[in-house]
Parts: structure tokens; C-alpha cells; sequence
């Protein structure tokens, strides 16, 4: 999702925009590529 919204030139409040600057870009993809790499999970009561 966030590749596709990278290459659209996504822009807004949006929830591929991980780091808030809203608008969808590498750096976007680069957080979550090394979330998932580093396996990073949320635990919820």
C-alpha cells in the first residue's frame, strides 16, 4: 500500500503517511521495511 501511494504521489491524512508530513514518500516505505525486518509487533490488551 505504501509503495502504490508512494508512486501516486499520495498526499494528506492518509494511513500509508508514517511519518506525519503528510504526504506519502521512500521514507515512508523505509520505516515500515525495517519494521517488518525487525519483525516490530503491537500487543493490545
Amino acid at each position: 500500500m505504501i509503495d502504490n501511494a508512494a508512486l501516486l504521489f499520495t498526499s494528506g491524512y492518509v494511513k500509508t503517511d508514517l511519518t506525519g508530513d503528510n504526504f506519502v514518500d521512500a521514507t515512508d516505505f523505509a520505516i515500515a521495511d525495517n519494521n517488518a525486518a525487525n519483525f516490530v509487533s503491537v500487543i493490545r490488551p
